[in-house]
């Protein structure tokens, strides 16, 4: 397996929804996307953004290729593609939410969104969540090995030089069809840890998370909707997480923590609590 250049072929999604996600944010930089597409095209870009989020996820668990070159420039390519370091992720999703989740040590918490005005709490769990994985992360540089630090560094020195460039040559078309898709896809990432969390049973491996079985979001978003499949087995491929749902988590999952969409259940939560069914 680790001698194939790309393990699974699943995987070939993952390079078209990439190549995409790039032409969508950069090439406007030379384009000028005509006043019909402004709409349609932020709204691909957003969405394609939130994926490309999800293969970031998908990627640290599980290296995309099969050999550690290739890795390490797919590494490159999710940073730019997303706006952030790449590798920053197997900080604070794989050693600290899967060893930690649904403790107080889980910079990732639910309890993130504190007691206030009920359709407030995701925008004050962004902004606790955010502060904790970055305080948190701080820390853990120290112990990690000198190549992943020197890795970060050069991801985010890279990322410094397109952003530059990209200011330099059409500041515009960066903060409306670059910046804003990078920021939409890392807060919903975030926002969706929330979803899959809140209200869960964290000491139950098979009640720890909501897991959404609609065929077309999961299509989409490569099987994202079964959470409980990945906290139990992390370095699953994302194309076997159904298969995996099916066969362990489903005969012993609580029904009420299966549902068919997680932006559903979102909206209905937070947003519009009466039509929520809740728990």
């Amino acid at each position: 397996m680790k001698n194939k250049l790309l393990p699974y072929k699943a995987d070939l999604y993952t390079i078209f929804i990439m190549t995409s996600c790039s032409l969508l944010l950069y090439a406007p930089q030379f384009y000028k996307v005509p006043s019909s597409l402004i709409l349609p095209w932020l709204f691909f870009s957003l969405i394609f953004n939130f994926i490309v989020n999800l293969i970031n996820h998908n990627h640290s668990h599980l290296p995309t290729f099969g050999f550690r070159s290739l890795n390490i420039f797919f590494d490159f390519w999710l940073t730019l593609n997303r706006g952030a370091s790449a590798i920053f992720i197997k900080v604070i999703h794989n050693m600290n939410h899967h060893t930690y989740s649904g403790t107080d040590k889980d910079w990732f918490t639910p309890e993130n969104e504190g007691s206030g005005i009920h359709f407030l709490k995701p925008f004050v769990y962004l902004k606790v969540t955010l502060r904790k994985f970055r305080k948190g992360a701080k820390a853990q540089y120290d112990q990690m090995p000198k190549s992943f630090n020197q890795q970060r560094t050069f991801e985010n020195i890279f990322l410094v030089i397109i952003i530059g460039l990209c200011l330099f040559n059409n500041w515009k078309a960066f903060i409306i069809y670059t910046f804003i898709p990078w920021y939409f896809g890392n807060m919903l990432l975030v926002l969706i840890n929330l979803i899959f969390h809140r209200h869960a049973e964290p000491s139950d491996p098979y009640n720890i998370s909501y897991n959404y079985n609609g065929n077309i979001e999961n299509y989409l978003f490569l099987n994202g909707g079964y959470h409980t499949a990945h906290h139990l087995k992390p370095n699953t491929h994302w194309s076997k997480l159904k298969q995996l749902h099916e066969s362990e988590v489903a005969p012993k999952i609580k029904a009420k923590y299966v549902r068919t969409s997680m932006f559903e259940h979102l909206i209905s939560e937070y947003f519009m609590p009466k039509r929520n069914k809740g728990n």
